[in-house]
Order: C-alpha cells, then sequence, then structure tokens
C-alpha cells in the first residue's frame, strides 16, 4: 500500500529498530524493557529515513528510563529479601540457636526469597524478557537452552551445598561487615 498502517503497540521512537540492522542498537532496545514494547505487534515493512535518526536521539532517554524503571522494580524484591534474612534468622535463633541476619542460610532464604519477588512480582515481566533474550542470545538452540538451564542449576546446586556443608561466614569484601557499616570504621 502507499500509505503506512499504524502500529499496534505504539508507533514510538524505538519501534523501527527492529529493522535496523545494527546489533547494539537492537542490544540497547533489548536492555530497555519498556522500548520493546512499542516493536511488538503488526509491522510495515522497510526502513524510513529518519528511523535511525530517532533511534540515535531518543536511546539516551530510553536508557535513563529503563534505569529508573530497573531501580524501582528492585525496590520490592529487595525489601523481601532483606526482610526474610531478619526473618530466618528470627527463627533459626528459636529453634537452634542466635543466628545472625548475616549468617549463610539466612542471607540464602533472602537471597531465594529476593529472587523469586523479582521474578514473578512488580516489574518482573521485564525481568523475565530480558532474561529471555539473553538466554536465547547465548544460546539459540532449544537444546542449548536446556544445556544452559542445566548448568546454571548444577552451580547453583553446589553453591548450596557448598555453603551448607561448609559452615563458614559470607565474605563481605571489599565494604567490611555490615556491623561496620554505620560506625564508619
Amino acid at each position: 500500500t502507499a500509505h503506512r498502517r499504524r502500529r499496534v503497540g505504539g508507533d514510538g521512537p524505538l519501534a523501527h529498530v527492529e529493522h535496523v540492522r545494527r546489533p547494539h542498537l537492537r542490544t540497547v532496545r533489548r536492555q530497555v524493557g519498556r522500548a520493546d514494547q512499542p516493536a511488538v505487534g503488526l509491522h510495515v515493512p522497510g526502513q524510513r529515513p529518519r528511523d535511525l535518526a530517532l533511534s540515535a536521539v531518543s536511546s539516551p532517554w530510553h536508557l535513563v528510563l529503563g534505569a529508573v524503571t530497573a531501580i524501582g522494580g528492585l525496590a520490592v524484591p529487595l525489601l523481601v529479601a532483606v526482610t526474610a534474612s531478619f526473618s530466618a534468622a528470627l527463627i533459626l535463633g528459636a529453634l537452634v540457636e542466635t543466628t545472625p541476619p548475616t549468617s549463610a542460610l539466612a542471607l540464602g532464604v533472602g537471597g531465594l526469597l529476593g529472587l523469586l519477588m523479582a521474578w514473578w512480582g512488580p516489574g518482573g515481566a521485564s525481568f523475565r524478557r530480558g532474561t529471555r533474550s539473553i538466554v536465547r542470545g547465548v544460546s539459540p538452540t532449544p537444546t542449548a537452552v536446556r544445556a544452559l538451564l542445566g548448568v546454571i542449576a548444577l552451580i547453583g546446586i553446589a553453591l548450596l551445598v557448598w555453603g551448607l556443608v561448609g559452615g563458614s561466614a559470607p565474605s563481605w569484601a571489599p565494604v567490611g561487615p555490615p556491623s561496620n557499616w554505620t560506625t564508619g570504621a
């Protein structure tokens, strides 16, 4: 057709980046979850002359917007992780012995619950989309995806066993233990 149809999902400045065959611009667009939304939907083939210029000019704005969104999306999972670490320390302290919230087990519980909240909580959709893009970029075939996820699972299990069997305290290098954070030591 002689006229261009509007795209479903918006006609934002980065909606046309899908047609730009420059890998660094696609990477920037994928990193910013909000910029990825306008590219979803009906695509009109071809590239307009101003598409590359609009993408280059609007990239810093989308980078700042994505960073602010990511920081805001990490607030709830971080709060859940800290709360879960303290709760696990209180429960362990009541059952076994006095356990500080900075013990390996309490931090592990907090980290796991924080990760679950980041995955399925507010802002989790963009986290899952970005993770999916990275996994597909690193391992393009379904067999390679399964192998990568298997290796990650084995590393996680090995770290869990090492943390439980080793019984050593976590290292806070280079910032020092949390007790020193408020005293300035």
